[in-house]
């Protein structure tokens, strides 16, 4: 019984020391994936007030926003300990990847208006 009640105070005691951790976390992510969306919504009326092709808008928006709540994302597992230098290097990589792949249409774009 008493090995009980000392495994019951352990688990108690370390719960206490992580719901912190998890309550930051979960205002990170809150936050977060708040500010992304409103970052979303801004960029997307900047970029319509400019002019730029329709086409375009919703992908440069949306992808900003997928970015930011994954680096959001990658924050809150770093706070419970993941390595994500792994993480990073992938994002890095997808990210040469996908600008290598969208130049020659956002050269074609900018021709258009003569920039």
């Amino acid at each position: 019984m008493e090995t009980l009640l000392t495994k019951t105070d352990y688990a108690l005691q370390k719960l206490m020391d992580f719901a912190p951790i998890l309550l930051v976390s979960i205002l990170t992510l809150i936050i977060g994936f708040w500010v992304a969306s409103k970052v979303g919504s801004l960029i997307r009326k900047a970029l319509k007030s400019r002019g730029v092709d329709s086409t375009i808008v919703p992908f440069l928006s949306s992808m900003l926003v997928v970015l930011i709540k994954v680096l959001v994302v990658i924050s809150v597992a770093e706070r419970f300990g993941v390595k994500t230098a792994s993480f990073i290097a992938l994002l890095g990589g997808a990210g040469l990847a996908i600008g290598l792949a969208m130049q020659g249409s956002f050269r074609l774009r900018c021709n258009d208006f003569n920039l």
